[in-house]
């Protein structure tokens, strides 16, 4: 008894000290250094599921959900992912063609003033000077939530034809309401809620490929009880770090293959709120 307390003291006395080291050796790590995981669905072209390409993942398959860091696969038509928002941002970056090797060649993160220089199709598609292609993007950086309330940051790219479904999601935030203990209402946070996203097949003239599909789910106190607070405050800190861009998203490697390219620009007009 005596030897479990020494023991039990000892423990304390050494997470003290790692307690007073904290941040230790972190102290250059840069926006550069830290890069946020995309999550993406594949489509027929990802060479996630080529077995000939060597980014090919066992038991992938067109619709299914990606994580790119850990190449995590999520069935996506049946059981999806449930993830929490946190910021939204548009994002403008450029690409070689596909049928010139495809590839990026500049991120120029949330500057819309790159459109000043491009050109638009018919079908709203943007190409630079250089005869690339600026994908215009959603980008959701969100949670992606387990079943036992863990959680680890992700973002959610959607261009093209997913565009709209970006609007889909900025309105269903927008229109969230939450009472306060006085019984005031007000415009909750962006994590007040979590969303369950899975894919659907979708078609038009340009071809076939999977969308996403959004729905809500419970809010974070409801879903989450345990730990509301804790995820609460930790998608304040991802925030500030997405704002201040401490944190960055990696490179999609799906990114010209979320669906057609290009869309119709009608799609692209903003809705007001």
């Amino acid at each position: 008894m005596v030897a479990k307390k020494k023991q039990e003291v000892v423990d304390a006395d050494l997470m003290a000290d790692f307690a007073s080291d904290a941040g230790e050796g972190l102290e250059d790590v840069s926006h550069q250094d830290l890069l946020i995981p995309f999550v993406s669905i594949l489509q027929k072209l990802s060479p996630q599921v080529n077995k000939r390409k060597a980014e090919y993942i066992e038991g992938a398959e067109p619709g299914m959900i990606l994580e790119t860091a850990s190449r995590t696969l999520y069935d996506g038509e049946e059981k999806g992912i449930i993830v929490v928002p946190i910021k939204y941002q548009r994002r403008y970056t450029e690409f070689r063609p596909r049928d010139q090797g495809g590839g990026l060649v500049n991120d120029y993160g949330d500057d819309a003033t790159i459109l000043d220089r491009c050109t638009q199709g018919e079908r709203g598609g943007y190409t630079t000077p250089e005869g690339n292609d600026l994908i215009v993007s959603g980008n959701f950086y969100c949670f992606i939530m387990g079943k036992d309330g863990s959680y680890r940051r992700a973002v959610i790219s959607m261009s093209g034809s997913q565009l709209k479904k970006s609007r889909r999601w900025n309105t269903l935030l927008m229109q969230e309401r939450a009472e306060g203990p006085k019984g005031d209402v007000f415009v909750p946070p962006a994590y007040y809620r979590t969303y369950h996203l899975t894919t659907v097949p979708e078609e038009n003239d340009q071809g076939d490929w999977f969308g996403w599909n959004i729905e809500k789910a419970g809010t974070l106190p409801e879903a989450y009880p345990n730990n509301a607070g804790l995820i609460r405050q930790e998608a304040k800190l991802f925030k500030k770090d997405v704002s201040t861009q401490k944190a960055l998203p990696a490179q999609d490697p799906t990114a010209q293959i979320e669906g057609p390219p290009k869309t119709d620009k009608r799609l692209d007009d903003d809705i007001p709120f």
